[in-house]
């Protein structure tokens, strides 16, 4: 007699395929999986898994020690200790942490895990996620560097549109004009730059726009109404569909007082010349 095997070999290929998919997925978005077998201490690890720690699949067996095996020297400890708390009290939890893949690459990782129960609310499995977050990981520590950077400079930064409002300053900004940054922000460039009005910006941007970046001497207006001479490096800034100009400002009343005495000396010296016989 003759056995139709068409659905086993039918069920067989849509099992085949969802594997795959589920392998592009994770490959696609760095996501694998990882279970542990709590009756026989079984561990298997997806193909991505191996992928992230550096190895081909089935490289080594998966265990937890050959996964520590894996993580930065410094966080081993805490990695360790979360992993010795959900053996202990099988509670659901997750880490962040750095690994030195097999070929010495530093990445950064997150895992988070739950745990299965059987009917009688025993635990039977552990399963969870490892991610590699390394470039958003390092996208933000870039970010954060831009704006410490920004924030830290010496010499004071504004941000401003096209049509002249100010959006962003940092601190020394604010120092320089004694103004608190939500005040600043409230300001436009001609509440800070009597040189600078309405019409006298509307045709600086459209100069900035084609030469990309200006240098100026002007007085910007502190808030207890004292003029301070500046120094500006203007620059044009297109980001995404915005346009923006980035002044870095630079405080130069002591050169203009050097200069004042200089010219004030050779005055004084040149009477001195022409009143003698």
């Amino acid at each position: 007699f003759a056995v139709d095997v068409s659905e086993q070999v039918l069920s067989r290929k849509k099992i085949e395929e969802s594997e795959a998919r589920l392998k592009e997925a994770q490959a696609l978005s760095h996501i694998s999986n990882w279970g542990i077998d709590l009756a026989t201490g079984v561990q298997t690890w997806s193909d991505e898994f191996y992928h992230i720690c550096g190895m081909n699949p089935g490289v080594i067996e998966p265990s937890s020690e050959a996964f520590l095996s894996f993580v930065h020297p410094e966080d081993a400890a805490y990695v360790q200790e979360e992993i010795q708390k959900t053996f202990e009290t099988f509670a659901a939890s997750h880490f962040y942490s750095r690994i030195f893949t097999r070929d010495g690459i530093l990445k950064y990782v997150y895992s988070e895990w739950k745990i299965e129960l059987d009917e009688n609310d025993k635990p039977i499995r552990l399963y969870g996620i490892l991610q590699d977050i390394t470039e958003p990981t390092l996208a933000k520590k870039k970010l954060e560097l831009t704006q410490f950077t920004f924030d830290n400079a010496s010499d004071a930064i504004f941000w401003m549109t096209s049509d002249a409002r100010i959006v962003d300053v940092n601190e020394a900004a604010c120092h320089s004009l004694g103004y608190t940054r939500q005040e600043l922000l409230r300001l436009s460039v001609p509440d800070i730059d009597p040189d600078f009005n309405v019409e006298t910006w509307s045709g600086f941007f459209p100069e900035l726009r084609k030469k990309l970046t200006i240098p100026i001497e002007t007085k910007h207006l502190r808030k207890d109404g004292s003029l301070i001479p500046v120094e500006i490096r203007a620059n044009y800034i297109k980001f995404g569909d915005k346009e923006l100009s980035c002044a870095f400002v630079r405080d130069i009343s002591e050169r203009k007082f050097a200069e004042a005495a200089l010219i004030e000396s050779e005055q004084e010296v040149r009477a001195i010349a022409e009143s003698m016989p």
